[in-house]
C-alpha cells in the first residue's frame, strides 16, 4: 500500500500556520513555543495484510531549527530522512508535524509505503573506511544530541575522510537515514549494527560512549586487522562515580553498595578491552585519563589525550561592552538528568531576584527536553527572564552568543566542556562548576568564575561581582577567549585525523588474526559445517585469534555444502599454517559430521563448535592453559546465547553448584542439589578426553536433527572424573536465517525428535551404563525431551500419535516414570496436555490445547472451561462449601474475573 499524504488533510487550528501551495505544504511557526499539527486521518493496515515493513520518506526545506514528524504520538523522524520500520498487522498509524519556534518547514514529499522490502543497511556505501558509532546524533528532532561528535565528524569529512555515522541505543528499533552538514547518518538497532559489521570490514571504528551493549558486538564482529578508537567522555570508565551525578532531579542518592553491584559487566569489559592491541582509548582531558585509571585500578595499554574541538571559525571572538555583563544566556538540554544542573540555575535566578540590581539583568533561556515545564516553573513569573523552548542549530549559536555577555553552564560533572569552550571562544564569560577538568579549561586561577556545583548562592555572587566590576568582566571576557584558542582544530581534531589516517594505513597491513606455528594439538575442535558461508569466517577467526592457537587442531567437516563454505575454509587452511583442516564429505547431517570429527581427532581433548557459532578467544586461551596440566575425563566450561536481535549475551547454563577447579566423580553429581541442577555436559559446554569418546564406540544418528542430545547422552558413558572452570567460551548464535522454530518446522521434524528419544533409550539399555549415569540420562536428557515431544504433538494437533507415543514410552517403565515426574514438577504445558488430550483423539480440531498467554497449564484450563482437572476431592469439597455460603452474584464475579 503506497500512500502519498494528502496535503489538504492537515488539521489546522489557525490557517496562518499552514499554507498549501502547488504540491507543497508550508508549516510556519512565528511564536516562541513549538507547535504540533496533526494529520486528520488514521492509516490502517488490516490484519490480513502481508506487510511486515513500512517505509516513511519525508522531504522538505527547513528554516531555522526546523522540526520533525511524529507517528503514533511517540516516535520521531527528522525532516529530510527516510525510515524503514518493522510492523505487525493489524496496526494503525497517526501522524503529526512539530515545528520549532520561529521556524518554517516547506514539505515537498511525504510518502508512506507498506509494500517495501528495503533494508537501509544494504544501501550504505561499501567503500567506507571509518564507522563512527554514537548513542545519538544531531537532527531536527534534537540539535544538541552528541553535538560534540558532529563537530569532529564535519572536520573529518572536510579533510577527505570517508565516514559513516551509526547511531544506536536501546530505544532505537527502526532504521532512519539522513544527512547532516554532508555527514551521512543512519540510526538502527543493535541487530542492524551486527549485520553492518559482519557485512563490511571497516578499517577503523570510532566509538563515543562505548558500553556493555557494544563490547559484545565488537568482540564477535571486529577482527585484529580493524582498529577500535574509543573516544572517552567519562561514562565509559567512571560510571560508578557518575550514578548520583546523573540521577533524575529531586531524587534520593543511590546507596554506594548498590552502585557496586550494578556494574559487573562494565568492569569486566573495560578491563578486557584495556588490554587489546587493536583498541586505542582517547580521553578528552588529562584529568579523565588519570581518574579513569584510578577508578578502574588499571593502566590502559594504548591510550592518549586529545581535547574536545573548539571551532574557532564557527565561534570567533567578539569584543564585549560593559553593558553586555547584564545580558545572561542559558542554552541547555532540559532532560530529567540532574547532571545538567538546571535546578541550580533556577535557584540562582531566584536568589538574584532578591538583590537590588536584579531588574537591571536580562536572562535569555533556550532549550528543550522531557522535564522542561517542571524545571522552569519557578522563574516563569519574571519579566526579565525570556524563555524560548527550542534548540538552536550549531551554526546559528554565535548569532545569539554575540548578543550576550555571560553564559551560565553549571554542572555536576564535566559534561559540558565543548559548550564552555565554544562560549568562551566568542568572548562570553562562562560561569560554571569546579568539577573535574573545568578549572583548567576555564583558567580558574585567573578568572574565578567557577563555584561549587551545589552552591547556587556562590554562583549568584559571581554574577553580582561581574555586575559591580565591569572592567573585570571585560578582562575575563578577553582572557577566556585567548586561553580557549589552545583547543583549536590544530591541537584537537587534526590530531584525531592524523591518528585515524595512520590507523587505516597500519591495519591494512595486518591479518584478521596473527598466524602462529602449529604444534602437537592439545585440543581438537570439530566444526560441523553445512552452507555456512556467511558465518564460517567468524567461527574460524574467533578460534585462530587465540595466543594458544598453535595447540589447537580445527577440523572443519564440510557436509556437502552447496555454497562457498569449502572455498572459505580452504583459504584459512593455507593462512593458518595447517591448524585448520578441511575435510569434505557427502551430506549426511549433523550427526555424521560429529562422527567424522571424533574419528579424525588427534588432540588430547575434543569439543564441538558449530560452523555458524563462535568462541570467546581469550577464555579459550585460558582453557588451553588448563588442558596442558589437566587430566580429567571431562572439563566443563560455560557458554552464552548470542541473539541476533540483541546486544548482550545470555547464559546457556550455569553450574552454580560446582566449585571451580574441584575434581568430582561424575556419578556423585547425578544427585539432585549436589551437582547438575538441570543439565550436565552439553555440546556447547563439554570438553572430553578424545580417547574415551572413541572407546565408547557410539555413532551419532545421521540425517537427523536433535543429535546434540544423543551426543550429550553418549559422550559421558566412560567418563569418571569431571572438573568445572568458569570460562564462558561458546557463543551460540540464535535467530540466524533459516533457524526459526515454528509449527511448520515441528510438522516436518517431530518424528525425528521422537526417534532420537527412543534411540537414546536403546543405547543406554544395550551399553554399559551405571545405574547413576542411566538415571542421569533419564532425568536430565530424556525427561525434558519427552516434555518437548508432548508439546510438539499438541502444537501440530497430532493427539492420536501422542497416544501411541505415550504407550510406547510406557514400555520403558523407568523412563516413563521419570518423565511424568518431571512434567508434573514443572506444572506447565505438557501436564495439561496429558490430562486432557484424550478428549481430542479422533477429533478433527486444528486448535491446540495450549493457547499461549491464555491457556498454558491446568489452572488456566480450569478457569477457561470451568472444569477441575488436577484438583483433589478436598478442593472440590471446599469449593462446594464456599458456594453454599457465598452469594451467587459474588461467585459469578470471581468466575468472570478468572476468565
Amino acid at each position: 500500500m503506497l500512500i502519498k499524504i494528502d496535503n489538504t488533510k492537515w488539521d489546522i487550528s489557525e490557517k496562518s500556520m499552514v499554507e498549501v501551495k502547488d504540491d507543497k505544504v508550508i508549516f510556519k511557526n512565528n511564536t516562541s513555543d513549538k507547535i504540533t499539527i496533526k494529520y486528520k486521518e488514521k492509516i490502517l493496515i488490516e490484519k490480513d495484510s502481508d506487510s511486515n515493513k513500512a517505509e516513511i520518506i519525508i522531504k522538505g526545506k527547513v528554516d531555522n531549527s526546523g522540526g520533525y514528524l511524529t507517528f503514533n504520538d511517540v516516535h520521531k523522524v527528522p525532516i529530510n530522512s527516510e525510515s524503514v520500520l518493522p510492523i505487525k498487522p493489524p496496526v494503525a498509524f497517526e501522524f503529526s508535524i512539530t515545528i520549532a519556534p520561529n521556524s518554517k518547514i516547506t514539505l515537498t514529499d511525504f510518502i508512506f509505503d507498506t509494500k517495501t522490502e528495503r533494508n537501509l543497511m544494504d544501501e550504505l556505501d561499501s567503500k567506507i573506511d571509518i564507522l563512527v558509532v554514537v548513542p545519538d546524533y544531531p537532527s531536527y528532532v534534537n540539535l544538541y544530541a552528541c553535538a560534540f561528535a558532529h563537530s569532529r565528524n564535519k572536520e573529518y569529512v572536510k579533510k577527505g575522510l570517508n565516514i559513516q555515522v551509526f547511531a544506536v541505543n536501546r530505544g532505537i528499533w527502526f532504521q532512519t537515514k539522513y544527512e547532516r552538514n554532508n555527514v551521512p547518518v543512519i540510526r538502527g538497532s543493535y541487530q542492524d549494527l551486527k549485520k553492518l559489521l559482519s557485512q563490511n570490514h571497516y578499517p577503523v571504528i570510532i566509538t563515543h560512549f562505548v558500553d556493555e551493549y557494544l563490547y559484545p558486538i565488537y568482540e564477535g564482529n571486529v577482527y585484529d586487522n580493524q582498529q577500535l578508537l574509543f573516544i572517552c567522555h567519562g561514562p565509559e570508565t567512571v560510571y560508578k562515580y557518575l550514578v548520583n551525578k546523573t540521577r533524575p532531579y529531586f531524587t534520593e542518592p543511590v546507596d554506594e553498595k548498590v552502585i557496586e553491584t550494578w556494574f559487573k559487566d562494565k568492569d569486566f569489559y573495560v578491563k578486557r578491552f584495556a588490554e587489546k592491541d587493536n583498541v586505542e582509548w582517547i580521553f578528552v582531558s588529562d584529568w579523565l585519563k588519570e581518574f579513569s585509571e584510578e577508578q578502574q585500578k588499571i593502566k590502559f595499554k594504548h591510550s592518549r589525550v586529545i581535547n574536545n574541538i573548539i571551532d574557532e571559525e564557527l565561534f570567533p571572538y567578539t569584543k564585549r561592552t560593559e553593558e553586555d555583563r547584564k545580558k545572561i544566556l542559558i542554552v541547555r538540554k532540559f532532560d530529567n538528568i540532574c547532571q545538567h544542573s538546571i535546578d541550580q540555575l533556577v535557584y540562582c535566578i531566584l536568589e538574584l531576584s532578591r538583590r537590588d540590581f536584579f531588574n537591571d539583568l536580562q536572562f535569555d533561556i533556550y532549550g528543550d527536553g522531557n522535564f522542561f515545564e517542571e524545571l522552569i516553573e519557578p522563574i516563569k513569573e519574571f519579566e526579565n527572564v525570556h524563555i524560548t523552548r527550542k534548540f538552536i542549530p550549531n551554526e546559528k549559536l554565535n548569532e545569539i552568543y554575540s548578543k550576550h555577555g555571560i553564559m551560565m553552564l553549571p554542572s555536576r560533572h564535566d559534561a559540558h566542556a565543548v559548550s564552555m569552550g565554544e562560549s568562551a571562544s566568542t568572548g562570553l564569560v562562562v560561569l560554571g562548576s569546579t568539577v573535574t577538568s573545568n578549572p583548567y579549561f576555564m583558567n580558574q586561577e585567573e578568572n574565578h568564575t567557577l563555584t561549587d556545583p551545589e552552591d547556587f548562592i556562590a554562583l549568584a555572587d559571581v554574577i553580582e561581582r561581574l555586575y559591580k566590576n565591569p572592567k573585570e568582566f571585560l578582562r575575563i571576557s578577553e582572557n577566556m577567549s585567548k586561553f580557549t584558542r589552545q583547543f583549536s582544530k590544530k591541537n584537537t581534531v587534526n590530531k584525531e585525523i592524523e591518528l585515524i589516517k595512520e590507523s587505516i594505513k597500519n591495519v591494512k597491513k595486518k591479518n584478521e588474526f596473527t598466524p602462529v606455528k602449529k604444534e602437537n594439538p592439545i585440543l581438537t575442535i570439530g566444526v560441523p559445517a553445512y552452507n555456512v558461508e556467511k558465518y564460517i569466517e567468524k567461527t574460524l577467526i574467533s578460534i585462530l585469534r587465540c595466543k594458544n592457537a598453535g595447540l589447537i587442531e580445527i577440523l572443519v567437516i564440510n557436509d556437502g555444502s552447496k555454497d562457498n563454505t569449502a572455498k572459505i575454509v580452504s583459504r584459512f587452511e593455507k593462512k593458518s599454517n595447517g591448524i585448520v583442516r578441511l575435510i569434505n564429505k557427502e551430506n549426511g547431517g549433523h550427526g555424521s559430521t560429529i562422527n567424522r570429527a571424533i574419528k579424525e581427532a588427534k588432540g588430547k581433548y575434543f569439543r564441538l563448535v558449530d560452523g555458524d557459532d563462535w568462541v570467546d578467544s581469550e577464555n579459550l586461551d585460558k582453557l588451553i592453559e588448563i588442558m596442558k596440566i589437566n587430566n580429567n575425563d571431562i572439563i566443563l566450561t560455560t557458554g552464552s546465547y548470542d541473539y541476533i536481535e540483541q546486544s548482550k549475551f545470555e547464559n546457556i547454563i550455569s553450574y552454580n553448584n560446582l566449585v571451580e577447579g574441584a575434581v568430582y566423580n561424575f556419578e556423585d553429581l547425578t544427585y539432585p542439589y549436589y551437582g547438575f541442577t538441570k543439565y550436565g555436559p552439553l555440546l556447547t559446554t563439554g570438553n572430553y578426553k578424545t580417547e574415551l569418546l572413541r572407546e565408547s564406540g557410539f555413532q551419532i544418528s545421521e540425517k537427523k536433527p536433535y543429535v546434540d542430545m544423543e551426543f550429550n547422552a553418549f559422550s559421558i558413558r566412560l567418563a569418571k572424573t569431571i572438573t568445572y572452570y568458569n570460562l564462558n567460551i561458546y557463543r551460540y548464535l540464535i535467530g540466524r536465517e533459516g533457524q526459526t522454530i515454528s509449527r511448520d518446522f515441528w510438522k516436518k521434524k517431530y518424528k525425528d525428535h521422537e526417534y532420537i528419544i527412543f534411540n537414546i533409550l536403546k543405547y543406554i539399555s544395550e551399553n554399559e551404563y551405571s545405574d547413576k549415569k542411566r538415571n542421569y540420562v533419564l532425568n536430565n536428557i530424556i525427561a525434558p525431551m519427552v516434555d518437548s515431544q508432548v508439546f510438539m504433538f499438541d502444537a501440530i494437533c497430532k493427539w492420536e500419535e501422542l497416544d501411541v507415543f505415550i504407550n510406547q514410552l510406557k514400555e520403558h517403565k523407568e523412563a516413563y516414570k521419570k518423565s511424568i515426574e518431571f512434567i508434573d514438577k514443572t506444572n506447565g504445558n505438557s501436564q495439561l496436555i496429558l490430562k486432557v488430550y484424550k478428549k481430542k483423539v479422533n477429533s478433527k480440531s486444528e486448535k491446540s490445547i495450549i493457547i499461549p498467554g491464555k491457556c498454558e497449564n491446568i489452572n488456566d484450563y480450569n478457569a477457561l472451561h470451568g472444569t477441575s482437572y488436577g484438583n483433589s476431592k478436598m478442593k472440590q469439597k471446599v469449593k462446594r462449601v464456599i458456594k453454599g455460603i457465598m452469594p451467587y452474584g459474588v461467585v459469578r464475579i470471581i468466575q468472570n474475573r478468572r476468565r
